[in-house]
């Protein structure tokens, strides 16, 4: 028997009323009717799509089409000169609105009854298989087929999500809250979604479960190895003293270094790496993973931890993490592994061999994660110290400053200090030297560019 599906045009529709509010309440109720009616097989897609993707955050998904080769596309399908097009998009700013306009010129494209969302979305994943010699023409063909079939107002949408630029104001919170009215009638449920999407990071995944078998259906969503878990994250205090009031049960500090944060996935030869925003950076570190595959003891494993950048030469001293940075890129991956050597330092361990440790307390997930750990010049785990006495910490401290790192980061020792994904907690908790000074946080900027200019300019943060 054939799966259900969902019109395209009924997509459109909930598209349009999205863009025409900006009351989040109202976009909950909007989305909760569009998920109510549509079927469960495809329940998925519909919450990539309404995101702007096809898959979920991090599935290295890629369309790869830039504005010229949309301009080229809409000018295939409705056979108009390509020059027209670009001079169209001068005036509307939005290929979406350019390709709506030009269809509807000509009477109108096709006339819609056959798109849906299942052949939408497996015709935009073939777009993006595409590659190599030739990848660039079929591209083209199979865009601007996809046009022809489409109605000048479906055509405004698609163009937007092959270009990326579908910004409806649908946050995944917004999904979720959605997904808890239409599924268990409450936004009351709302966080029950949300520990599972922290647990898989997949929208689309939390929808279908929800949709088939209700509140009882997140359940089924368990840690995997491949699937990036929401990072943890710290409070920070004023006072250094303030870490002793709020962990009286107490805690070790460990260093706090100035590189990226990243979650790395071991299955049997193959990892993957995970970075703070879910995503897949995989490929400007081959170096970590060539350090996973060698350096941890288990065969399935999810470790976290810092990749910090080494002066040449060193194992031990540190570059900023503006000059890691230079690392992110597609290509000459390899000329950068050499210039600019990184280490990992692990700091925690959420998975191994099919044993899930989110809900171990921290003690015990750093005991298994100095086990499965075999330390090298380039993987090792982060300086660590036990203790209540302010002066030894105070020393710690110090020390880490001096190394050119960002400060500390205490953790509760207590028994209920277990790994809350996706949660910012008082069991961590950071600290570092600008928190006495007028500034509470730092920021990691990389300047991509700047505009030549004349006097002061003051800018308030």
């Amino acid at each position: 028997m054939a799966a259900r599906d969902l019109p395209f045009r009924d997509l459109v529709e909930t598209f349009e009323k999205l863009e025409a509010t900006t009351s989040g309440n109202e976009m909950v109720e909007i989305l909760a009717g569009l998920f109510r009616r549509t079927p469960p097989e495809v329940i998925d897609l519909v919450c990539y799509f309404v995101q702007g993707d096809l898959a979920a955050e991090y599935e290295d998904v890629n369309l790869q089409i830039g504005e010229r080769l949309m301009a080229e596309a809409i000018a295939r399908a409705s056979g108009r000169p390509r020059e027209e097009i670009e001079k169209l998009y001068i005036e509307k700013g939005d290929y979406g609105l350019v390709a709506e306009a030009v269809l509807a010129g000509q009477g109108g494209a096709g006339s819609g009854d056959a798109l849906t969302v299942r052949s939408v979305h497996e015709r935009l994943l073939e777009v993006a298989r595409q590659a190599g010699v030739g990848s660039q023409e079929a591209k083209l063909n199979l865009l601007a087929d996809l046009l022809r079939q489409a109605t000048p107002r479906e055509a405004r949408y698609l163009v937007r999500i092959a270009l990326g630029t579908l910004r409806l104001g649908a946050g995944t919170m917004t999904l979720l809250n959605a997904l808890a009215v239409a599924f268990t009638g409450s936004k009351r449920n709302k966080p029950r979604l949300e520990r599972a999407y922290n647990l898989c990071g997949d929208v689309g995944l939390v929808a279908k479960k929800v949709a088939e078998k209700g509140l009882d259906g997140l359940a089924e969503i368990k840690i995997q190895v491949g699937h990036p878990i929401k990072m943890m994250a710290a409070q920070r205090v004023q006072r250094l003293e303030e870490i002793f009031e709020k962990m009286p049960d107490g805690f070790a500090v460990e260093w706090k270094y100035d590189g990226e944060r990243v979650q790395c996935h071991k299955a049997g030869d193959e990892v993957v790496i995970f970075s703070r925003n879910l995503e897949n950076i995989t490929h400007q570190y081959p170096d970590v993973v060539e350090a996973i595959r060698q350096g941890l003891a288990a065969r399935e494993a999810i470790v976290e931890g810092e990749v910090v950048a080494l002066v040449p030469g060193t194992d031990d001293q540190f570059q900023p993490f503006q000059v890691l940075m230079s690392r992110r890129r597609k290509y000459d991956v390899e000329r950068y592994v050499k210039e600019i050597p990184v280490k990992l330092l692990l700091f925690d361990v959420l998975y191994v061999d099919g044993r899930s440790l989110i809900d171990a307390p921290y003690p015990e997930r750093r005991a298994v994660l100095e086990r499965i750990v075999r330390r090298s010049p380039r993987l090792d785990l982060t300086a660590r110290l036990v203790s209540r006495d302010p002066e030894e910490i105070e020393a710690f401290f110090e020390e880490a400053v001096e190394r050119g790192l960002e400060g500390i980061l205490a953790k509760s020792c207590a028994p209920d200090s277990v790994y809350r994904a996706g949660a910012r907690e008082w069991s961590w908790i950071k600290w570092k030297r600008d928190y006495s000074l007028e500034l509470v946080d730092t920021f990691d900027v990389v300047a991509v560019g700047g505009f030549a200019g004349r006097g002061l300019s003051l800018i308030h943060i």
